[in-house]
């Protein structure tokens, strides 16, 4: 397994080889349920991750606590076949993202983008959303 270091309060990468780092932006007001995001390339990222040739029809990228780990501790990705029993669903346009509970408390005000970088390798990157000011 590849860890990768990140400024995200731990978020570490799982098989993925991924890094992942955490922006600074304003949040969204008036979301009752903020959830995560997707910008349209970590959409396209991980549609691709997840469709590789011989993956489940149902894989998705999971992103849960690491064991162990307090509330605002190491997150960490993963492909998986499936969602486990309590986990979050997050899908659109062929991408699907897991989240168990703690990952997804977390992540309810970010948005997820992502890249590849020279190396051919999945990027991700944190940031807030951002929030209108009305």
């Amino acid at each position: 397994r590849q860890e990768s270091g990140a400024a995200v309060p731990g978020l570490r990468s799982s098989g993925l080889a991924s890094s992942v780092t955490d922006s600074t932006r304003e949040p969204i007001h008036g979301l009752e349920h903020p959830v995560l995001m997707l910008t349209p390339t970590a959409i396209e990222v991980v549609r691709n991750i997840t469709s590789t040739q011989g993956s489940p029809e149902a894989a998705g990228l999971r992103i849960a606590a690491a064991p162990d780990a307090p509330p605002d501790g190491p997150l960490q990705i993963s492909v998986a076949a499936a969602p486990a029993e309590n986990d979050q669903v997050l899908s659109g346009e062929g991408s699907r993202i897991f989240l168990d509970q703690q990952a997804a408390e977390y992540l309810d005000d970010k948005v997820l983008d992502a890249g590849i970088d020279s190396d051919g390798r999945a990027t991700f990157t944190l940031a807030h959303q951002e929030r209108d000011a009305h």
